[in-house]
């Protein structure tokens, strides 16, 4: 679990020292961002350039509703 944390801490550090004029700012709809998604194994990838909306470590959808989504995606897709 521990190493989770870190990659998620990296990822905020690195979205803190980016200059604010390339941050995403809500309503920047027509953006493309990588979406979530599931590897072989089962586990959840969450790119850190993804839709801000799904970083669980900034105030985004909880891991569990990222979860509910894709799996929602994946059925209609």
């Amino acid at each position: 679990m521990s190493r989770y944390l870190d990659l998620a801490r990296r990822a905020l550090n690195e979205k803190r020292s980016l200059p604010e004029s390339s941050s995403c700012k809500q309503g920047d709809e027509d953006v493309s961002f990588p979406e979530p998604y599931f590897r072989e194994n089962g586990s959840l990838v969450i790119p850190s350039n993804s839709n801000p909306r799904y970083h669980w470590w900034n105030g985004g959808l909880s891991i569990q509703e990222t979860i509910r989504e894709i799996r929602r995606k994946n059925k209609t897709g």
